[in-house]
Order: C-alpha cells, then sequence, then structure tokens
C-alpha cells in the first residue's frame, strides 16, 4: 500500500533529471528544441509501440482479456491518461500505467521554458513556491474531484518533481 512513495520518489529522480538536462543544454545548447526533440524520440516511439500492441489486442477482441470494453485510445497517445483517470476512474492496469507518464509529458511543456528564462535562484524560488502550493493544490482536488483525481493530476505531483529540480539546481 506504499506505492505512492515509489510513484513519489519516480518523480522526484525524474524531476532531478529534467532540470539537469535542461539546465545543461541551457547553459550549452541555448536550444530548447533539442530538449523536446530528444524527449520525443525516447518515449514516444516505445510508448507508441506499447498502444498499438493493446490495441492490436482489442482489434482481435481482446484474446489476452485485459481491455475488453477500453475505448479512449486517443488520451493516451496524447498523454492525458491521468485526465482520462482522473474523470474516469481507475483503467485497467495494462493501460492504467501510463499515467505517469502523462504526467512527465506535461511537464514537459512548461517547465523547459521556465528553466530557460529564470536564473537558478529564481528557479529555487519558484520550485519552493510550487512545493508550498502542491499540499493545498491536492486538497482542492481531493475536496472537489476526490480520489483517483487527486492522486494522477500532473498539479498534484508538482512538488515531487520540484524537489528534484531543488536537487539539480544545487548540485
Amino acid at each position: 500500500t506504499a506505492g505512492w512513495v515509489g510513484v513519489d520518489l519516480f518523480f522526484v529522480v525524474s524531476g532531478f533529471l529534467i532540470t539537469s538536462i535542461l539546465l545543461r543544454i541551457t547553459e550549452i545548447e541555448g536550444s530548447l528544441l533539442v530538449f523536446w526533440y530528444r524527449r520525443g524520440l525516447r518515449i514516444f516511439p516505445l510508448a507508441i509501440l506499447y498502444l498499438s500492441i493493446l490495441y492490436l489486442n482489442t482489434a482481435l477482441h481482446d484474446p489476452v482479456g485485459v481491455l475488453s470494453t477500453f475505448d479512449a485510445w486517443f488520451t493516451y497517445i496524447f498523454y492525458m491518461g491521468n485526465l482520462h483517470i482522473a474523470i474516469n476512474g481507475w483503467q485497467p492496469i495494462v493501460i492504467m500505467i501510463l499515467w505517469s507518464l502523462a504526467v512527465e509529458e506535461q511537464f514537459y511543456v512548461l517547465w523547459p521554458i521556465l528553466v530557460h528564462h529564470l536564473t537558478r535562484r529564481n528557479l529555487l524560488i519558484l520550485s519552493g513556491l510550487i512545493i508550498a502550493f502542491s499540499p493545498l493544490a491536492r486538497s482542492f482536488i481531493d475536496q472537489t474531484a476526490g480520489y483517483p483525481a487527486v492522486y494522477v493530476l500532473t498539479i498534484c505531483r508538482l512538488d515531487a518533481l520540484a524537489a528534484g529540480a531543488v536537487l539539480a539546481v544545487l548540485i
């Protein structure tokens, strides 16, 4: 039942690695397009392959018995699986596992721009504010949408990503 600890640790490590890469790219190459291109090449082909295999399974009338009624493919192709889960509840495990990838990809949309334009000091301040704000966001989401939304929405996971960013800036 302590799976959330592993998920939070995953996001801290991810925030650290991504921010480290972004700081290096910003200082050396100066182009965020390089970052987004590399991330896309690293993650998208494998995600599409995985989703294609799952889709083929459903096209063959689900002989494996894992996705007989699933029909939200586009939400997962476009890294919005966490939003689908927040609205519709938990999905079959073979598709549900992609929610954390969605959180990361959503983080990759805005965070690189912030890292590129902020000084390290301001990045630390912003990360501190995010860490302070996230419990409030979780409380609000918990009161309004409940579980599993409070577990899977990006805004509820930003403190772990920001904690990793703090480590990256300090190291």
